[in-house]
């Protein structure tokens, strides 16, 4: 493992493990020794994901929920703690994009459904792992990774309400960074640029896809592997003086007009 620290088998939960970028980073930790709570909605995504980390020689275990239930949310932690009896680690990874609308055509019901899956989610996520964190004898070593998203640096057209989710979830970050950072608790959010196999996969065709390409300074899309060591990285102690901050990910996108 060159001269990066493990994680010794310390627990991590990763909601949206079961899909893109999400079960990237959670075979990415129990490669590095975590022990991992792959949680998401689908039963089979999470099994895939968990036979495939248990194939390598990792230890996971899967966990169904519902990202934007506050429910689901202290269940999957408290779950983390029955199975392997602590909770430090965390990625928020659940998401939820749509095609493209206009601002003045969302129903609102469309609305609330992307804030609350986008952004009410992660924060109900954090309240629940926050307080096992501290009900703990030791919170040094516990840190949280957030999963916004370049859009959330950036506004985009005919997609207002993820956006302003993504923008929230940095701001959340910040926040949350600052009130447990005297506590040693560091937390930090990675935006990744678009990532095949993750939500673009869902949301755009492929002529679409082209055009966002050329959009990337490095000339191609990302892959979830690619965004998972930086997700591990801010999780380990390597660090440690790392909280508060948004890391992206995104070949160039968001450095300006090339």
């Amino acid at each position: 493992m060159g001269r990066f620290s493990g994680f010794d088998g310390r627990v991590a939960i990763v909601t949206g493990g079961g899909y893109g970028i999400g079960a990237a980073a959670a075979k990415e930790l129990a490669e590095w020794d975590a022990k991992v709570v792959v949680a998401d909605l689908r039963r089979e995504q999470v099994d895939t994901v968990v036979d495939e980390i248990r194939s390598a020689g990792g230890e996971a275990t899967g966990f169904l929920m519902d990202i934007a239930s506050e429910e689901d949310n202290q269940a999957a932690v408290e779950f983390a703690v029955e199975t392997y009896g602590g909770l430090h680690l965390a990625v928020n990874s659940a998401g939820y994009a749509r095609e493209a609308e206009t601002l003045g055509t969302y129903s609102i019901s469309e609305w609330d459904r992307l804030i609350s899956s986008n952004l009410n989610g992660v924060a109900y996520a954090m309240r629940y792992q926050l307080e096992q964190f501290m009900d703990q004898e030791r919170t040094s070593q516990c840190a949280i990774v957030n999963i916004s998203s370049i859009h959330g640096q950036l506004g985009v057209k005919g997609n207002a309400a993820y956006s302003a989710a993504k923008h929230g979830i940095v701001g959340l970050t910040k926040s949350a960074a600052l009130e447990y950072a005297s506590k040693a608790i560091r937390i930090n959010s990675v935006s990744p640029a678009f990532v095949r196999g993750a939500l673009i996969s869902t949301s755009m065709d492929e002529k679409d896809v082209a055009d966002t390409v050329n959009r990337h300074p490095l000339g191609r899309l990302g892959t979830p592997a690619e965004v998972a060591p930086l997700i591990r990285f801010l999780l380990s102690k390597d660090a440690s003086y790392i909280t508060g901050s948004d890391h992206p990910v995104d070949g160039g996108y968001t450095a300006g007009v090339s």
